[in-house]
Parts: C-alpha cells; structure tokens; sequence
C-alpha cells in the first residue's frame, strides 16, 4: 500500500520555464545516474544513501517544475524511515518508464 495516499505515475506533462531549457537534458540523464546508484545501494540494503537521495529530490526537483519527481524522494524518504522496502522497490521500478515517458513543455 502506497504511504500518505502516494499516487504512482509512468507519464507526465511537466510545464518547465524556457530559461531552464537547456539545462534539462542533463536534469533528466541525473536521475537516470541517480537511479542507478539507488539500485546499487538497495542491491547493497544501504537505504540510507537512498534516503539521502530521496531529501535531495524532494529539495531540488520541484525548483525544475520537477513536483512528481520531488515528491517521489519525499517518499523515499518516508518508505525508509518506515522500512517499507517492498514498497520502495516497487516505486524505484517505476521510475525508468516515468523518465522516459516525460513530455517538457517549454513555457514562454
């Protein structure tokens, strides 16, 4: 069961400002590394890094226009704290379909 009512998504439309533009594909290819590495450490049962992660997201994404993404390391976050590793595995699953299925709309 999802924590806090949390609603998964494998596609969006993310209105993100045009002088963010170019600084996007790398924003993207960052969390595809960042995915990666959360594999790595729940492979390793480290869920502290993928905490640390999570808070790092939850900071940062949303000041992309980012606010799924963000929410998502809050989840980390919480799904961690409550030991809930079933859950996190299942939500870090879905993650590679979500980023690739992004659609940006560059607003003016």
């Amino acid at each position: 069961m999802n924590e806090n009512n949390f609603n998964y998504k494998m596609s969006e439309t993310v209105p993100v400002e045009q002088m963010l533009s170019d600084l996007i594909p790398t924003f993207i290819n960052n969390k595809f590394e960042d995915l990666k590495y959360i594999n790595e450490m729940f492979d390793k049962k480290d869920y502290k890094q993928i905490k640390k992660i999570g808070h790092n997201w939850k900071g940062a994404c949303p000041s992309y226009g980012f606010f799924y993404l963000g929410e998502v390391g809050k989840q980390f976050e919480i799904l961690v704290d409550n030991q809930n590793y079933d859950e996190l595995h299942r939500l870090i699953q879905t993650l590679p379909t979500y980023l690739d299925n992004i659609n940006i709309e560059y607003n003016q």
